[in-house]
Formats: C-alpha cells, sequence, structure tokens
C-alpha cells in the first residue's frame, strides 16, 4: 500500500487511476482478511463540489506451473 500511495503521489494524483496487484504463489488466510480491511484508500475528488471516494483496487492473484503446457495459470483471489 505504501507503493501504491507513491505512485499516487509521483504519477497520478488520483486512485482511480490505480490498479494494483500482487501476484504470489499462495496467499495465507491473514492476508485474504486483510486485504479487504487495509487495502482501502479514502481521498477527496474535485474542486468545487468535492467529493468523497474510497479506492479499494487491489487484487490478489495466485499463480501455477502447469506442467504438461509448460505454462502458467493465473487465477485472481476473490474476497
Amino acid at each position: 500500500m505504501k507503493y501504491v500511495d507513491w505512485v499516487n503521489q509521483e504519477y497520478s494524483n488520483s486512485y482511480d487511476m490505480i490498479e494494483a496487484f500482487i501476484v504470489a504463489k499462495e496467499f495465507s488466510n491473514e492476508v485474504i482478511e486483510l486485504k479487504s480491511k487495509i487495502a482501502k484508500r479514502v481521498y477527496t475528488k474535485g474542486r468545487r463540489q468535492a467529493i468523497t471516494v474510497e479506492w479499494s483496487n487491489l487484487r490478489l492473484i495466485k499463480y501455477t506451473y502447469e506442467p504438461n503446457s509448460k505454462s502458467i495459470v493465473f487465477e485472481e483471489i476473490l474476497v
């Protein structure tokens, strides 16, 4: 999330332009539970009529290797 914050400050200044991915072979149950709790940012958008928006565009991607096809298969962990 620190990297997401840095990208927002350095490049976009708007969280709605950011899609974040964590790719790993496995995710513990703790990580899956924490994703929905701490992988959020609340920010204001607009100048004259500011609105509050919540960003939660972090996706957990699990990968497996298929030896028969010699390929990597990606699967999103949905919370």
